[in-house]
């Protein structure tokens, strides 16, 4: 599956002229922005997690699983519904600052604890 879209790309049909006019009108989307930017060309901010919070959640996880790069940021910045998808078509992309991989309920418990002490906002990606 790809990063952008739904489904397989090679299988992908053009949208017919009465979609692509819906979307504009809906949307503001235009013909131009139907191709997506190669997930290489995205641009994000660079991530604003303090490094003390940073260390914090790491010693949680482990190091191994708190997760800043361009990659995982990107692919945790959103679901698939239609407006996600419609996002991944920009080359700025909002994404989160880090990515966390707890492995059990107590790694959980203890991340949104640390978060809500420290005014960090959390958002729960979960299924892919």
């Amino acid at each position: 599956m790809a990063w952008n879209a739904w489904g397989d790309p090679a299988a992908a049909k053009p949208l017919s002229d009465g979609i692509r006019n819906l979307l504009q009108q809906a949307l503001g989307v235009s013909a131009a922005d139907t191709t997506a930017p190669g997930i290489d060309d995205v641009e994000l901010a660079p991530p604003a997690l303090a490094g003390p919070h940073r260390d914090a959640l790491a010693s949680i996880v482990g190091a191994g699983h708190l997760r800043t790069g361009h990659l995982d940021r990107i692919l945790h910045a959103g679901g698939k519904s239609t407006l996600d998808l419609l996002r991944r078509k920009q080359i700025r992309q909002d994404s989160p600052d880090a990515v966390l991989l707890p492995a059990t309920e107590d790694e959980i418990a203890r991340i949104l604890a640390y978060c809500s002490e420290h005014a960090i906002a959390v958002v729960p990606f979960g299924g892919g």
